[in-house]
């Protein structure tokens, strides 16, 4: 994909705020690093390697920043292809 314009869709982004980390990676990087079937929570869970992660009394808030189209099954990877 080297000098290809990538759309919206080829990129997820990530937010925490309370923290103030940020970053956006290319869907087919992803793909390539967990494989098309895992959730996307397993996802963020994966990048957001938080150590509030642990801590349930102050979360940490890491969350998608673009908007998602609802669904009603668990949403893949593979679904945003």
């Amino acid at each position: 994909m080297s000098g290809a314009i990538l759309s919206a869709a080829d990129v997820i982004r990530i937010a925490c705020e309370r923290c103030g980390r940020a970053g956006s990676y290319r869907r087919d990087g992803l793909v390539a690093r967990f494989g098309a079937d895992i959730a996307l929570p397993d996802v963020l869970m994966a990048l957001a390697s938080c150590e509030r992660r642990r801590d349930f009394s102050r979360p940490c808030g890491a969350r998608f920043t673009d908007p998602a189209s609802p669904r009603t099954k668990r949403s893949t990877l593979a679904d945003h292809l």
